[in-house]
């Protein structure tokens, strides 16, 4: 079943949230302090809550709320006209604040109307370049194969805007949660589930950022409703200062004292890499111009070392610099040679290297040397010490042999 709670009782376009609840016909209502529930760190507030006082923040503040997420806008049309307010009162309360926008967009388009409409109001409202803004995906008309593209574009318009700091909200249910978590990560998810008895030794969600337990939760004083949530990693709660690695958007990012690292930094021994515009931490492979080597970072963003196996090849990275190695290495703890392509790839079978030919066994890549048969060929050949198909005349082990000047083929029987 679902339990429905709606978010702007003012605007009768909004459509009523619809999120997983267990098989009970309704939510139960709860307080906040309530020691048996989900700790309250965060509530958020629409229009629908225009009847709260200063006394009321003040209360949240008091049973231990720390932050306050005021809605703003909605699609293209709409603004909160009680957000003002809200802000003011959380602020007076000593109150965090973030803010989020019930999106409908559905295309690139829509998308980028939808944030230019939202910049309006922040703009307005003179709030913070540093506020955390959520996007609220959980309106049917957001459906759309594209929810990932869109969703990175509504948040590419607010970053050249200088608001950096964004994050998405999703119901359990919503079709295209798995895009949103593409987009932004699950630990950049304030993921609403209402279980009928929200229990704070039964957590939920813990893999996301925050998890909005109940649209029924009441505070003393107040004769209405709240949407309730508790905080996982910081999502929902405002952090002291930025330090170590951040998850925003689709990207990782590293910080020392508020400031975004770019570059090359080593991190706990490990290597890492931060793009030099964004800071994004980067994965894969990477050239370093000024050190003149390409390397390799994990998904982690550690740089490798070794033989490392990437999308089905063998590649091989200097053991101290991690620098990717190509042509011929021997690899010392396995007795044999092999050769990496000009991408670093190990190559198999028979391969023409700088005029000559060579031949890599199949399975390990060890390069061949001595008398070799080529099956598909139908020859015996001789490759010497250095892995080179030998031609005419040749002394082997005592013995004169002849191969065929252009194939190499091993010469039996009356030759001229």
């Amino acid at each position: 079943s679902t339990a429905l709670s709606t978010k702007d009782q003012n605007n009768s376009a909004v459509t009523n949230k619809k999120v997983l609840a267990a098989a009970d016909t309704q939510v139960d209502s709860w307080e906040i302090g309530d020691a048996s529930r989900p700790r309250v760190d965060a509530v958020d507030v629409s229009s629908y809550q225009d009847g709260m006082t200063q006394a009321n923040f003040n209360e949240l503040k008091a049973k231990g709320v720390k932050t306050v997420i005021v809605k703003v806008t909605e699609g293209n049309n709409y603004t909160n006209p009680y957000a003002s307010q809200e802000i003011n009162y959380a602020q007076n309360a000593g109150l965090n604040i973030m803010v989020y926008h019930y999106a409908t967009f559905n295309s690139t388009d829509s998308a980028k109307q939808e944030a230019n409409y939202l910049l309006q109001e922040l703009n307005t409202l003179s709030l913070a370049k540093t506020t955390r803004i959520f996007a609220d995906m959980e309106d049917v008309g957001t459906s759309s194969d594209d929810v990932k593209d869109n969703l990175l574009n509504f948040f590419n318009v607010l970053n050249a805007a200088g608001y950096t700091d964004h994050a998405a909200y999703a119901y359990l249910n919503y079709q295209y949660l798995a895009q949103v978590i593409a987009a932004v990560g699950k630990q950049n998810i304030w993921l609403a589930q209402y279980p009928y008895t929200p229990s704070a030794s039964n957590l939920k969600n813990t893999d996301y950022g925050a998890w909005q337990d109940s649209s029924q939760t009441e505070l003393s004083g107040y004769d209405g409703y709240l949407d309730s949530s508790i905080d996982y990693n910081g999502l929902v709660v405002y952090q002291t200062a930025n330090n170590g690695f951040i998850h925003q958007d689709a990207n990782v990012y590293y910080y020392e004292n508020n400031t975004k690292v770019t570059g090359q930094k080593k991190i706990n021994n490990y290597w890492y890499y931060f793009d030099d515009a964004t800071g994004a931490m980067v994965t894969g492979f990477k050239t370093i111009i000024n050190q003149n080597k390409t390397v390799y970072y994990n998904s982690n963003g550690q740089m490798q070392y070794g033989k490392q196996q990437i999308n089905g090849h063998w590649y091989l990275f200097d053991s101290i610099l991690g620098s990717m190695k190509t042509g011929f290495q021997y690899i010392a703890n396995q007795n044999k040679t092999v050769y990496y392509n000009n991408n670093g790839q190990m190559q198999y079978g028979q391969q023409q290297v700088n005029g000559h030919w060579y031949l890599f066994d199949n399975t390990s890549g060890a390069m061949k040397t001595g008398f070799q048969y080529i099956a598909n060929q139908n020859k015996t050949v001789y490759y010497n010490n250095s892995g080179q198909m030998q031609y005419g005349q040749q002394q082997i082990n005592g013995h004169w042999y002849l191969f065929d000047n252009t194939t190499g083929a091993m010469k039996t029987g009356f030759q001229y």
